[in-house]
């Protein structure tokens, strides 16, 4: 009988043992599957802080690209007034000629 009794110590010391070992390893697989939602959440703030950076870059391109369309037509424009300041002052010069030849 002692024998018995021994044994059936042993089996739950073992028992306790085991339940303890669970335990502790399912406290690890809570710690794991809290780490990999913590990653998870960094690669998505990651991926939105990347998507947020690439409009940036395509904003500034746009940007770049309508500045220079504006350089350009600002510059088509003092072209222009060039042009019409230089006909304006033919157009004088003719007048005057005219002018001083009726005189």
């Amino acid at each position: 009988g002692r024998q018995v009794a021994e044994t059936t110590r042993q089996l739950v010391d073992t028992e306790g043992h085991v339940s303890e070992r669970t335990r502790q390893l399912a406290d690890k697989q809570c710690q794991l599957a809290e780490t990999a939602r913590q990653l998870a959440e960094s690669e998505r703030q990651l991926a939105d802080s990347e998507r947020q950076l690439a409009e940036s870059e395509q904003a500034r391109v746009r940007a770049e690209g309508a500045a220079a369309e504006a350089r350009v037509q600002k510059e088509a424009a003092e072209e222009e007034c060039r042009l019409l300041k230089a006909a304006m002052k033919q157009e004088e010069v003719e007048f005057e000629h005219k002018f001083f030849l009726l005189a």
